[in-house]
């Protein structure tokens, strides 16, 4: 039922249902987005014609949406393989994901994309990502949540660096206290990631270009050596 619904379409129809307006009017406006239609057509089309595409996309909407990733979408493949991205797509994720999951797919899977047979991507971010605004919502929700499972689970990798406590370690309450903080500060959550990444280019003496275009695991290792050297040097001016 939702092969023929566009990722596009199904954010618009998910727009449409968060909006405090009367149900026949969501049922009236979803029709129009499912079926390209304006609001002027719908209303002067012929009622036995107008009803048949409303009970179809009611049916529709009733049915289960059943993700499913795929390796290639259309003309693009798809890297699932965290570890194999720089850091600069890693960032780009972790940056994308901050805006919720449906907002942000295309944008994921345009981080995430290359043409065949090429290493650097010849199509901008923005060309990409329109491209898989209208590829099928099964296919890009699928992708996009095998990707943030991935990216959460390489993530596990890098515990102390996120503030997550290993299975032997507690934290206390001022500790979660702390990183809850830092986490929703406005200046982090818009510029955390840059702000790494200029650390992670002063520790490899590189320009922040150069430190974008590093392996994601290579500026991890280097962002938890740097955080590790840091509570070093705090327990060395408490102690003396």
């Amino acid at each position: 039922m939702w092969k023929k619904i566009t990722l596009y379409k199904y954010q618009r129809l998910e727009e449409i249902e968060l909006r405090k307006i009367d149900p026949i009017d969501k049922v009236l406006y979803s029709t129009c987005v499912v079926y390209n239609l304006t609001e002027w057509q719908l209303d002067n089309m012929n009622p036995k014609k107008a009803t048949k595409k409303i009970l179809r996309m009611t049916k529709i909407l009733e049915s289960k949406v059943n993700p499913v990733a795929k390796n290639r979408i259309g003309k693009y493949w798809i890297n699932y393989d965290i570890s194999k991205m720089t850091f600069g797509q890693y960032i780009e994720i972790a940056y994308f994901i901050q805006s919720g999951v449906l907002p942000s797919i295309h944008f994921i899977l345009a981080s995430c994309s290359h043409l065949p047979f090429t290493k650097n991507n010849p199509n901008k971010h923005s060309i990409r990502s329109e491209y898989f605004l209208h590829k099928p919502i099964e296919i890009t929700l699928g992708s996009a949540l095998l990707i943030i499972n991935n990216f959460n689970e390489f993530n596990k990798k890098y515990k102390g660096l996120f503030g997550l406590k290993s299975n032997n370690e507690e934290m206390d309450d001022d500790t979660i206290r702390r990183i809850n903080k830092e986490e929703q500060d406005p200046f982090n959550r818009q510029f955390g990631w840059i702000y790494s990444a200029t650390q992670v280019a002063e520790h490899e003496r590189i320009t922040l270009d150069k430190a974008f275009a590093l392996p994601v695991t290579q500026a991890m290792n280097a962002l938890s050596f740097l955080k590790a050297k840091g509570k070093y040097q705090e327990r060395q001016l408490k102690n003396k």
